[in-house]
């Protein structure tokens, strides 16, 4: 059963799972009525450096990926509900499906204030 290796995975499609990832943990964040500062700081994190992963910017350890699930009271596989689809949606059509909010030109949610980054 042959996989394909991330060395050959196209540019546009690691970027393309990178936001579908960071879209992801915005969606928990908000639901957790959380701030980036805060599950940053609870999973040991710079802030920057989250919001550079919710952005799709930064690549992500493994070790960073439990503590982020921990900071945000989900288990590991919840971080990646749904990021099937953008994987088999994206191949080919160089883009993410568009029930990936702010992937496939769509605006993003706005902020709820000041304090909701």
């Amino acid at each position: 059963m042959p996989n394909a290796s991330p060395a050959s995975a196209s540019t546009p499609d690691i970027a393309i799972r990178r936001r579908a990832f960071g879209l992801r943990l915005r969606e928990l964040r908000a639901n957790a009525d959380r701030t980036q500062a805060s599950i940053a700081a609870e999973a040991g994190v710079d802030r920057a450096f989250y919001v550079n992963v919710e952005n799709g910017k930064n690549n992500i350890s493994l070790d960073k990926i439990f503590a982020l699930a921990d900071a945000l009271g989900v288990d590991v596989a919840e971080l990646f509900r749904g990021l099937d689809s953008c994987r088999s949606q994206s191949r080919g059509a160089g883009r993410a499906p568009a029930s990936w909010v702010g992937i496939a030109g769509r605006p993003e949610p706005e902020s709820a204030g000041p304090d909701r980054e």
